[in-house]
Formats: structure tokens, sequence, C-alpha cells
């Protein structure tokens, strides 16, 4: 495969939200993890699950579907984490389930439409259409900039 092929490629940790195929980028994502033991906040807002001590390192999580507008879809059962790292902090995105690692072609992926959600059109990179259903790239920097995310 030639360097230029291997720039068209792109690898995604595939994650389910309320039915909903998602995919981030592999570059974004630190592990995956199972959570347990969470700390209560309070006070911190509705997307914020808690504190979690992942061998040794704390890891502040929030639902990931709170994050992007699905609020309670799913979540109170939630014991699944992908981690990423976003300011210098450690971070746990809880999820429904995680699938597989895929590599797509970027070349085939669509802009998101203007028709999407506008919560999930603003932290939506692109659409990849699979062989059964479509997934949404998300971009986690920009999620976890917005004013209803993670907060300074």
């Amino acid at each position: 495969m030639s360097a230029a092929s291997v720039e068209d490629i792109a690898q995604f940790v595939t994650l389910r939200l309320d039915g909903q195929l998602f995919g981030l980028p592999i570059r974004q994502v630190r592990d995956v993890f199972v959570l347990q033991g969470l700390t209560p906040v309070p006070l911190g807002g509705p997307a914020l699950r808690g504190l979690a001590n992942l061998r040794g390192r704390i890891v502040t999580v929030y639902g990931l579907a709170a994050l992007l507008g699905l609020a309670g879809a799913g979540e109170a059962g939630t014991r699944l984490a992908i981690g990423v790292d976003w300011r210098d902090e450690a971070i746990g995105l809880g999820v429904d389930s995680i699938g597989d690692v895929l590599e797509l072609p970027l070349a085939e992926a669509e802009p998101a439409p203007s028709h999407l959600a506008t919560s999930w059109s603003r932290f939506a990179t692109r659409l990849h259409k699979l062989e059964r259903e479509l997934m949404i790239e998300l971009d986690i920097p920009t999620l976890l900039d917005a004013p209803h995310g993670v907060t300074d």
C-alpha cells in the first residue's frame, strides 16, 4: 500500500448510543474500560456521571448521550466508557456499547447533512455509509469544548 493510500484510510472505534452507530477517530481514543465505583460530583450538571479511578488515575466521566442531547438514553445502565485526553485531563465517555475498530476510506465519507439535528451536526465531522447503516463520525474535542459539555 502506498503512503498516499494509507493517509486516505482512517480507523474508528465504533459505539452505539440509543441505537445509532457513532465512530470516534482512533487517534482521539486513549482506552476503553468498564465503569466501576463512580463517585458522584455534587452540582456537576446532567452530563457529569462522576469520578472513577482507572489504574490510579482519576478520570472524570461524562455520559456521551447527554453531551449529544440524548439525555437519559440508556445511561442509567451504562457500564462502559471510552477514555480520551482533553486539555491534559483524563475524560471517560459513558456509552451503551462498544463495537469494532473499522478502517474506512475517507474519500467515500460525506459531510454531515444540513438536516441533521443541530445538537449532532455541530459535533459530526462526516457520515460514513456502511453496508447496512450510517456511521456518524464525532469530533470529541469540539464536543468537549461545547458549552453544554465540559466547561472550564
